[in-house]
């Protein structure tokens, strides 16, 4: 019912140029009735201070479904030419104090800010549903949330 594996990189890469503006129709015909598409962007007016090959401290968030908290870092470089941010990030998880995993991530994407974000979601026939800060599921708030998490569903 659910579609979770479409990371920021593969949506918000080149989600203003063709052939991208499939993606989003197609996570959509992957939907069952009640079903919801989740994904993540970084949030422009936040991210773009960070965009110049520095490691960059992301946050500390607790995920709720496993009791871990993540420690995200990032190092992006922005291409002004292409508007393409190209880095790495890093997923430091943990229990109690031990490292219980850790994953760095390749990262290509295009800024997009939210309000396009649900503008490309609508002309895909989905709606938003939910939009939170970070992996807590605190608000987003536009001025100081470095990125947004998005829920929508049909």
């Amino acid at each position: 019912h659910t579609v979770h594996s479409l990371p920021d990189s593969e949506v918000t890469c080149n989600l203003e140029f063709p052939p991208t503006f499939g993606t989003l129709p197609l996570a959509r015909a992957h939907l069952l009735p009640g079903g919801q598409f989740w994904l993540s962007a970084h949030n422009p007016r936040v991210r773009a201070k960070t965009l110049d090959g520095r490691l960059v401290d992301l946050g500390r968030f607790r995920l709720p479904h496993t009791g871990e908290e993540v420690f995200v870092t990032g190092q992006y470089a922005h291409d002004p030419k292409t508007g393409i941010v190209a880095g790495k990030q890093l997923y430091v998880c943990s229990r109690h104090g031990l490292t219980t995993r850790t994953v760095e991530l390749p990262i290509r994407f295009h800024l997009v800010e939210p309000e396009r974000l649900d503008e490309l979601l609508k002309s895909a026939g989905l709606k938003v549903i939910c939009r939170f800060g970070n992996y807590d599921r605190t608000e987003f708030n536009q001025g100081i949330s470095p990125f947004f998490i998005v829920g929508a569903s049909l």
